[in-house]
């Protein structure tokens, strides 16, 4: 999580299995975006992750996010290949 002045301006989710690093949700406040802060969230998780001896980081980027897509790019982040996510609704929307 990222604050300024008591207030969440960016956050991720992460987590390590002992065998990979995976990222989940960046996100920094619009306001805020443009000024390195979410290379700067994810330079720590790459940090922490290297420090428990995780040697690679995985994430997913929905395929119509291409700002998102682009940025992940831009710190060498590189498209491994397609999957396709199965999703199975346990409790219907009625």
């Amino acid at each position: 999580m990222l604050e300024l002045e008591n207030y969440i301006i960016g956050t991720v989710m992460e987590r390590y299995d002992e065998h990979r690093g995976v990222m989940n949700y960046l996100a920094i406040g619009p306001s805020y975006r443009g000024n390195g802060l979410g290379r700067l969230v994810v330079k720590e998780v790459e940090r922490r992750h290297t420090k428990l001896g995780c040697q690679k980081v995985n994430l997913l980027v929905k395929s119509d996010n291409t700002d998102l897509g682009t940025f992940y790019k831009g710190i060498n982040y590189r498209k491994q290949e397609e999957v396709f996510i199965f999703g199975k609704r346990l409790i219907s929307d009625d």
